[in-house]
């Protein structure tokens, strides 16, 4: 089994991106939410928050930055589909919260027995997870045997173990999401979060920082990554550490 720790190159940055499970322009998201907002604007918020992860992942792969996400259908999907196209497979790490037969299960489940998702997300997870990504970049946990709350903190928390800077398009304030944040900036790692909120078409437009304290090893990847909002500053803006 791959171990998390030498996925991870020691001379690389990697950037973790969090947030959404599954997106709210996505059909089964629709359908299953009993909400009293209108699709119009809920699918304009699914949308522009996928334009904003495209944007950003396509900065960092440019970059030569690495890439840390964890599986899920939603901002990690659109990720990790951005990555590939843009980056080095080699600096991809994706964490599954349990083994990655199991977990691929579980969402097959999620369609044909309680209609959560669609038979589209769950084809392009297991093309995803077989095919797409080298297995040799899939950390998949043996501690659970289920996709539970648990399961996916634990994950959470390995993701967080290993990223030096965290990205979060954060829907609506949702606890999952929320978990991944709030153990980043116990870590002291800096955090940049986009909230968006699918009533009418409210979002935040900027990234806004949560922490200023970069490491050393961010300064110098500054000139290389003025494209994303608020990463870059000035190194008398930062505090030491």
């Amino acid at each position: 089994m791959v171990k998390l720790n030498d996925l991870k190159d020691p001379d690389a940055f990697y950037v973790l991106f969090t947030g959404a499970w599954n997106l709210p322009d996505s059909d089964s998201w629709l359908r299953t939410k009993s909400r009293t907002r209108s699709k119009k604007s809920v699918k304009k918020i699914g949308g522009r928050m996928r334009k904003d992860v495209q944007y950003t992942v396509k900065k960092v792969a440019e970059a030569g930055l690495g890439l840390i996400t964890g599986l899920g259908l939603g901002i990690d999907t659109e990720a990790i589909k951005t990555f590939l196209r843009y980056g080095d497979h080699n600096k991809i790490i994706a964490i599954s919260p349990v083994s990655v037969d199991n977990y691929s299960d579980h969402y097959a489940d999620s369609w044909e027995k309680r209609g959560i998702i669609s038979r589209a997300q769950v084809e392009e997870l297991h093309e995803l997870l077989y095919k797409s990504i080298p297995q040799n970049r899939i950390f998949d946990s043996s501690r659970f045997r289920n996709v539970n709350q648990d399961s996916y903190y634990e994950r959470d928390s390995k993701e967080v173990k290993i990223a030096d800077i965290v990205f979060g398009f954060h829907l609506d304030d949702t606890g999952g999401t929320g978990d991944t944040l709030n153990k980043a900036r116990a870590a002291g790692i800096p955090t940049y979060v986009k909230r968006y909120t699918a009533d009418n078409e409210g979002w935040t437009g900027r990234f806004k920082a949560d922490s200023y304290n970069l490491p050393a090893s961010l300064k110098g990847w500054q000139n290389r990554l003025k494209g994303i909002n608020h990463l870059v500053k000035e190194r008398s803006q930062y505090k030491s550490n």
